[in-house]
C-alpha cells in the first residue's frame, strides 16, 4: 500500500487572484462560503479632493472562489522561478545605480 504523500497544498482562486494553501484549509473556505453570496471590496479615488470611497460589488459566477490542484513540482517550480526574477531584479537594479 502506497502512502500518502504529503505534500497538501492547492491552488485557491478568488476573483484573478490565486494563492498557495493547505487542502483542509481551502475546503474549509468554501465551506463557509457555500450558499452564500460573496462580494468583492475596492477603494475608488474620487478625485478633486475628495478623497476615496469604498465598494463592494457581487461576484460574477466566473469569479466565484474555485479550487485547483497543484503538484509539489509546480509549486516548487513557482518558488524557484520567483527568486530567480528577484534575483534578476536585483541585478538589473545594481547596473543601473
Amino acid at each position: 500500500m502506497a502512502s500518502k504523500p504529503t505534500f497538501d497544498l492547492v491552488l485557491l482562486r478568488i476573483g484573478y487572484k490565486q494563492y498557495a494553501v493547505p487542502k483542509a484549509a481551502a475546503l474549509q473556505f468554501m465551506d463557509l462560503c457555500a450558499g452564500s453570496d460573496v462580494y468583492e471590496w475596492d477603494t475608488h479615488w474620487k478625485g478633486n479632493g475628495e478623497g476615496s470611497e469604498e465598494h463592494a460589488f457581487l461576484l460574477e459566477t466566473s469569479g466565484m472562489p474555485t479550487i485547483s490542484l497543484l503538484g509539489p513540482v509546480q509549486f516548487h517550480q513557482a518558488v524557484e522561478n520567483r527568486k530567480m526574477f528577484i534575483e534578476a531584479q536585483a541585478a538589473k537594479k545594481a547596473k543601473n545605480d
